[in-house]
């Protein structure tokens, strides 16, 4: 019996927004485990995270675009994005994103390669693009349906995992009012505080009436005052709030998740062993293998930013399983791609398996499969057509006659020309002896 957490499930619905516990997870800083002996590299992700905590808010426009657009906010698009590439799979973080080995590496590069696939596939500016804006960061607001469809979720939902700060206020205390006694020994201050914000703006007023303010000799009159709102967001406490979007505890993968974590699959594959091929180097170590890795982050870009093309990335993964060391063996759930235990480059030829792609089923186990693609890959045959033919008896070539080069004959044919010419010539001066020796007569 497997695990339910690395299986399918028809049934299950994962709740949306921010419906989970806070965690430690990074997933920019990974290593990439290559084998089912924990052989690895360490890479560093573009980071997508660090403009997470929005910046300081103090405009009326920015308050109410949160209130009826919290979609255009980059925040709230990674919350989404977050959301689809775990909860929406149905993945979770203690069994799939920090399992052991090539299973947990597995699933922490799909996070992350899902999440920028999804923002790809949303049209959405990254921090590190000139065109990007905290407040207001266009998106496609058809491919976002398009997606909910696809996650069954409601594009309704909210994607906003905190407020927009906390809030600090200027000018919030009231005028205070100074009262001196006849001998100025002693004074009473009166102070008063503004209640009952409307936080959907920035400024509220007049909150505070005004007043006047008096000394022994005289008193000043005071004008009504306003009160500013401005929110803040305190970074220690927003910057992991992403975290609460990732399921607490999996009850199988969506069919979203199966389609999803198969092609993060194909494309970890395709990029280590892809990234060997194209730099005739081991992935491993040092020197040469930082070129290799170097390519590696290189693929996973290619394959972020590609258009959606599932036959294509099936036989680029199918392609690349013949640099492998080991067979496809390994098992990374129920109704998912299987891959080679070791991703290493292959030096040479490896007999007696072979490396065709083979979804695992409920026979295999999680983990390396020793029993799985033994048999080799027999040759292809050659095919044969099969039917009547035309002419049963074969038609005898015919044998021509060879043409003479351009401009030359050959010997023969000149003795035979010559041979004529002596004999007209001969008849034609007998003729003209026998009629000269008739007339002369």
């Amino acid at each position: 019996m497997k695990p339910k957490e690395f299986k399918y499930n028809k049934d299950v619905k994962y709740p949306s927004g921010s419906s989970f516990s806070k965690k430690s997870l990074d997933i920019i800083k990974q290593s990439i485990v290559i084998s089912s002996d924990g052989k690895s590299f360490n890479v560093d992700f573009s980071n997508v995270f660090e403009k997470y905590v929005l910046p300081h808010v103090a405009s009326n426009d920015i308050v109410q675009r949160w209130n009826t657009d919290w979609m255009s906010f980059w925040q709230n698009q990674l919350n989404f994005t977050i959301w689809c590439a775990t909860t929406g799979c149905g993945i979770d973080v203690n069994n799939h994103i920090k399992a052991e080995g090539l299973t947990g590496s597995l699933f922490l590069f799909h996070v992350y390669y899902q999440t920028r696939r999804i923002l790809f596939e949303l049209v959405i500016a990254l921090p590190q693009d000139k065109s990007w804006n905290a407040f207001n960061n266009s998106y496609d607001r058809g491919d976002y349906e398009r997606i909910c469809k696809e996650f069954n979720v409601n594009p309704n939902s909210d994607w906003s995992g905190t407020g927009l700060g906390v809030i600090y206020t200027t000018s919030h205390t009231a005028w205070k009012r100074t009262d001196f006694r006849h001998d100025n020994s002693s004074q009473h201050i009166v102070s008063s505080t503004t209640t009952n914000l409307d936080l959907s703006k920035m400024t509220f007023g007049p909150e505070v009436s005004g007043g006047r303010r008096c000394d022994i000799s005289s008193c000043e009159f005071l004008p009504p005052k306003k009160v500013h709102i401005d929110y803040i967001q305190q970074a220690d406490d927003v910057k992991d709030v992403w975290t609460t979007f990732i399921l607490d505890e999996s009850n199988g993968s969506t069919r979203a998740g199966v389609e999803r974590i198969n092609e993060s699959i194909k494309t970890y594959c395709w990029a280590i062993l892809g990234s060997q091929s194209q730099t005739r180097t081991d992935i491993l170590g040092s020197g040469t293998a930082f070129d290799a890795q170097k390519q590696f982050l290189s693929n996973v870009e290619d394959a972020i930013n590609s258009p959606i093309d599932i036959p294509s990335q099936i036989t680029r993964y199918q392609n690349t399983l013949k640099y492998a060391r080991s067979k496809v063996d390994y098992v990374y759930g129920i109704g998912l791609y299987m891959s080679p235990s070791n991703t290493e480059l292959r030096i040479g030829t490896i007999q007696d398996y072979n490396n065709e792609i083979v979804a695992a089923t409920d026979n295999q186990t999680l983990g390396v499969n020793n029993g799985v693609n033994n048999q080799p890959v027999p040759p292809k045959k050659d095919v044969e057509l099969e039917g009547t033919p035309t002419n049963p008896k074969p038609i005898p070539p015919t044998k021509l006659k060879p043409i003479p080069p351009t401009g030359q004959k050959r010997v023969a044919d000149q003795h035979e020309d010559n041979k004529t010419a002596l004999i007209v010539g001969s008849i034609v001066v007998g003729l003209t002896v026998l009629l000269f020796y008739e007339y002369t007569r």
